[in-house]
């Protein structure tokens, strides 16, 4: 497949290096010569260093013979620009990275249809949803919803807590138990195994489970994982992923401190947020953070721009026994827990 990529940031360029593996015809686009340049020492894909609006790049890039563009630079109105060319010169499938719900939101005055896409991404939005999922069923690593949640397939970390370890899958639960479940992963080290029921359980195994819903709960104590709900939590960084996840939590009705660094930031969110904490504070002064009860925290979670402030906070809050931590490194959610 031909593939039109817009945007060679941290987005663009992971998308390229999935896509590149699997063998497409990946173009690149992206008016930054520093990022173009990394993308060609690293990946093999055609780079072309230039404007997305220009017409005339986008034909230097046979747009109009992709069969797909990915529009993922960081500005949203190159990327809907770029698809109004490419449904104007018939590519079929077009993706559009979008932050402002303005665009793809219920009261936008255009429709997708009107802007040349047939599907909008927004991965903060992503990110905020992922960080909330997670926070309410705190066991989990990780967790995927299928047919409108009623299915999930949940990833657990095993401890010395977990009653079947060493054993076999087929001698996990009662037989009507398993009916309800199945392990359909299990990643040991770095190696990743489909499981049969000859095949054993170890601590520290990471295994991924499937199971509907309403069986989560005695699969989580199955496993040796309370379904423990989170109640203190703390945010670093007022930021669109911060300001969400807070007001997420809000609905959640859970007690959440929100720290940003820049007064005048820091006053606006009070303005927006109508139960979270906001405190004015830099994440890595860790005894202004101790005063406003990091100690006492469930769960820390740092979403500033700064990665290495947010590598940094995440250590120290670990190392103070805090259970649950989340943070954004290059645009992906890391967790530990």
């Amino acid at each position: 497949m031909k593939i039109v990529i817009i945007g060679a940031g941290e987005v663009g360029y992971h998308l390229a290096e999935k896509l590149s593996h699997e063998k497409h015809d990946l173009t690149l686009i992206d008016s930054d010569l520093e990022k173009c340049n990394r993308v060609r020492e690293a990946l093999d894909v055609s780079v072309l260093h230039g404007n997305a609006t220009s017409q005339q790049v986008l034909k230097e890039a046979r747009l109009q013979s992709a069969d797909m563009l990915i529009s993922a630079s960081g500005i949203d109105e190159v990327n809907l620009l770029a698809c109004m060319v490419a449904s104007k010169l018939g590519v079929k499938k077009k993706i559009a990275r979008v932050r402002n719900p303005d665009y793809y939101g219920p009261a936008s005055i255009l429709t997708a249809r009107d802007l040349g896409v047939d599907l909008f991404i927004h991965p903060e939005e992503e990110v905020i949803e992922e960080i909330t999922r997670l926070l309410m069923r705190s066991a989990a690593t990780e967790m995927v919803e299928f047919e409108e949640g009623k299915i999930l397939v949940v990833g657990l970390k095993l401890d010395i807590n977990c009653s079947y370890l060493n054993r076999q899958l087929k001698e996990i639960g009662s037989e009507e138990e398993r009916k309800n479940f199945r392990i359909v992963a299990i990643l040991r080290v770095e190696k990743t195994i489909i499981p049969t029921g000859d095949d054993y359980i170890y601590k520290n195994d990471q295994i991924f489970v499937m199971t509907k819903a309403e069986s989560l709960q005695r699969v989580l104590s199955i496993y040796g994982k309370a379904d423990q709900r989170l109640e203190r939590i703390m945010i670093l960084g007022g930021g669109k992923i911060g300001r969400g996840v807070a007001r997420k939590l809000e609905e959640k009705k859970l007690d959440v401190i929100l720290v940003e660094s820049n007064r005048e930031k820091s006053v606006q969110i009070a303005s927006e947020l109508k139960k979270t904490m906001v405190v004015q504070a830099d994440g890595l002064e860790i005894d202004a953070l101790a005063r406003e009860g990091m100690l006492n925290m469930d769960a820390f979670i740092a979403t500033t721009s700064d990665d290495e402030n947010n590598i940094i906070s995440c250590s120290t809050c670990k190392d103070k026994r805090i259970s649950i931590l989340f943070g954004i490194y290059r645009n992906k959610l890391c967790i530990s827990s």
